[in-house]
């Protein structure tokens, strides 16, 4: 395993304890099924790019390529329908484009790679339901959203430098573009 892959995955499982120390998921409203946030814009680390990857190669063949179709798709339709405005922008294009996931099962509404899952989907939780589907319908909180507060120790976790959307910096490293 590389060292990329090993320290995005011990940072994981930090974040994970330091979650669940603080009760986050007892704090919101998410369950599965409900994904209004897997089609949202998710910043994605190289590591955490490489860790989905493996990920995905564990999984059926036929689901691999379904998979990997639609990263393809949503990869394009980022480049096309979020990546030309400004950055400040991006985000609500993004909700609006109705970009789901790659990783979102079309059936069941849930993750197909859940413990692989990235910083932003382990992170987020919504305390209302209600709020999460006005923003996937407009593209924007509602006024006085504020999504369930981070622990205090995550809050001094600087993003790296180097994040990318995360269908786009999947793709490459499964078209073999990352430099590997």
């Amino acid at each position: 395993m590389s060292d990329t892959k090993r320290s995005t995955r011990e940072l994981h499982a930090r974040i994970d304890a330091m979650i669940a120390d603080a009760d986050l998921a007892g704090q919101s409203e998410c369950v599965a099924g409900c994904a209004y946030c897997c089609e949202q814009l998710v910043p994605t680390t190289p590591g955490e790019a490489r860790v989905l990857s493996e990920a995905l190669e564990a999984l059926p063949r036929k689901e691999r390529r379904d998979i990997y179709k639609r990263g393809r798709r949503n990869a394009r339709k980022v480049a096309e329908k979020v990546a030309p405005h400004r950055s400040d922008e991006q985000p609500t294009r993004y909700i609006l484009a109705r970009i789901p996931c790659m990783f979102l099962d079309p059936d069941s509404r849930t993750c197909r790679v859940y413990e692989a899952r990235p910083l932003p989907c382990r992170s987020f939780y919504s305390p209302s339901r209600a709020h999460c589907r006005q923003c996937h319908a407009t593209g924007s909180p509602p006024p006085g959203f504020e999504p369930v507060p981070l622990p205090e120790a995550m809050k001094g976790i600087e993003p790296p430098a180097d994040m990318g959307e995360l269908h786009q910096m999947v793709m490459s490293i499964l078209d073999g573009e990352d430099g590997r």
